[in-house]
C-alpha cells in the first residue's frame, strides 16, 4: 500500500527473514544477568551505606542523606537530630 510513492506512512509486514533474526529469551542467561545485576547494586548499596544503620520502620537499607539516613525502601528519614 503506497500513498505518494511513500512507504514510510503505512506498516509493512516484517519479511520472512526478519522473523528468524528474532532471538528467543535463554532463562540460563537471564538468570546470570540478573544474578549480576544483584551484585552490582549491592556493591553500590554498600559503598553508599558505610556504616548506615537499618530503617527502624521496615529493616531495608538506608542511605545518607546530608546528617541524616533515608530508607530506600520506605522512604523515611532517620538518624536526624
Amino acid at each position: 500500500m503506497d500513498m505518494l510513492d511513500r512507504t514510510d506512512l503505512v506498516q509493512l509486514p516484517p519479511k520472512e527473514e526478519e522473523k528468524k533474526k528474532v532471538a528467543k529469551p535463554n532463562p540460563k542467561k537471564q538468570a546470570t544477568l540478573q544474578r549480576h545485576h544483584q551484585i552490582k547494586r549491592s556493591q553500590i548499596l554498600g559503598s553508599l551505606m558505610g556504616d548506615a544503620p537499618v530503617c527502624y520502620n521496615c529493616g531495608h537499607i538506608t542511605i545518607r542523606s546530608g546528617s541524616c539516613y533515608k530508607c530506600l525502601n520506605c522512604g523515611s528519614v532517620v538518624g536526624c537530630s
